[in-house]
């Protein structure tokens, strides 16, 4: 079988250092990847392509006739086709051919920018990007969620509005896509750079219609590891930018609660030294920020829409419950139940097809080999372990044995 290194590349990324580099793709990822590591001073010995526009020159080699050195390394510097040129390495290479992709090689230089074998030039431009990244992400982000919260307000569709990784994907591709997909509505008050009183317009103009909210809940074990690389393949330089964990820094924004920004750059510095440890401190920081999926509920269903999920008993057996506010009708189901209660949220939307489709995204992914291996290698922390043990609240939708039994493959 192909051996694809991702984890243990960004995990030990100066084991391989001294090997030479094959980039397979020689559009704009695979230049980028030429690029870096010449400015690393690492051995870059050719571009690999399917179909070269030269064949056999030495600048470009037809992926049958490549025969890589010994030690060598394959990096699959493509995004959009990645499952596609693995295929294809896995007809012509041998099985001891060592193949990482490119976002495992952007991460690991990530990772390890503060260590020795890191270019200072390499370094310095990690650094001027996540400036540019400070001063920008506000800006980025008022003027998304004002896009979305137009369409909240005047679309007729059901609004799919969930803690991120729960399955709200598997939802939305169930209905046909026939709704409004969020995972915030209280993120912008958090902005300085925010209108607040022209979102505030649009909230009340929400809460004067009647609308229908679909939401979710799931195994927060599960969701919190599938949470910690989501969406960091968007940027190809530097990786962090557009890391969607954006959405997973829950607080009461609509009420003061404490800036965004503040605990969201924080990320930088926890990116370091190894994945394991990025990994820890994410979850860590989870317990200590009570950024949960389950706290989510307070700060956005509760401060937005004055539904307090928790004041009411939840069936865990049946997975669903739902709860009604003036004309705001919300419907909070376990994703793990999806498949026992279509019906029921066929009824919801009222019954304009919703048919179960399985969106599993993080296979998809083209970190989905780095994602299979942290799940087996990450040891949850002790404080994290109990977190979701010891609060009523949070064991509101799950029972602890349920809790217990889906936390066990990590302990």
């Amino acid at each position: 079988m192909l051996k694809v290194i991702d984890y243990e590349f960004v995990e030990n990324l100066q084991e391989y250092i001294s090997s030479g580099f094959y980039v397979y793709g020689a559009g704009h990822h695979g230049k980028e990847v030429a690029r870096l590591i010449s400015l690393l001073k690492w051995d870059f010995i050719s571009f690999v392509e399917t179909f070269p526009k030269e064949k056999g020159s030495g600048e470009c080699i037809a992926i049958q006739d490549l025969k890589p050195k010994r030690e060598s390394i394959v990096i699959v510097a493509s995004n959009a086709y990645h499952h596609e040129i693995m295929s294809k390495i896995k007809c012509y290479l041998e099985e001891c051919t060592l193949v990482i992709s490119f976002y495992a090689f952007m991460m690991a230089l990530y990772i390890h920018r503060e260590k020795s074998f890191i270019s200072e030039e390499v370094y310095r431009e990690l650094i001027r990007n996540y400036e540019l990244f400070r001063l920008t992400l506000p800006i980025d982000y008022a003027n998304y969620f004002s896009r979305m919260y137009k369409d909240a307000v005047t679309s007729e569709f059901p609004l799919i509005l969930t803690p991120g990784k729960v399955g709200s994907r598997t939802i939305c591709e169930s209905l046909n896509n026939k709704a409004v997909h969020l995972h915030s509505m209280v993120l912008p008050y958090s902005f300085e750079t925010t209108n607040k009183e022209t979102f505030k317009e649009e909230q009340q103009r929400m809460l004067e219609k009647s609308i229908k909210i679909i939401t979710a809940v799931r195994n927060p074990y599960d969701r919190d590891i599938s949470a910690f690389l989501q969406n960091t393949e968007k940027d190809v330089w530097p990786w962090y930018r557009e890391n969607a964990t954006a959405f997973l820094w829950y607080d009461d924004y609509l009420n003061n609660g404490k800036k965004y920004g503040e605990v969201y750059m924080s990320r930088f510095k926890s990116w370091k030294n190894s994945i394991s440890e990025a990994c820890v401190n994410y979850l860590n920081t989870i317990v200590d920020q009570q950024c949960d999926e389950f706290s989510w509920f307070d700060y956005e269903i509760k401060s937005y829409f004055g539904i307090d999920v928790f004041q009411q008993q939840f069936d865990k057996s049946k997975g669903y419950k739902i709860y009604k506010n003036r004309g705001i009708e919300l419907l909070l189901i376990k994703i793990e139940k999806i498949q026992d209660i279509a019906d029921i949220i066929n009824q919801f939307v009222g019954g304009n097809g919703f048919e179960i489709v399985n969106s599993n995204e993080g296979n998809s992914k083209i970190y989905s080999y780095l994602y299979q291996d942290i799940k087996k290698h990450i040891k949850l922390p002790e404080s994290y372990y109990r977190y979701y043990l010891q609060d009523s609240k949070r064991l509101n939708f799950y029972s602890v044995e349920e809790l217990k039994c889906a936390s066990e493959k990590y302990l």
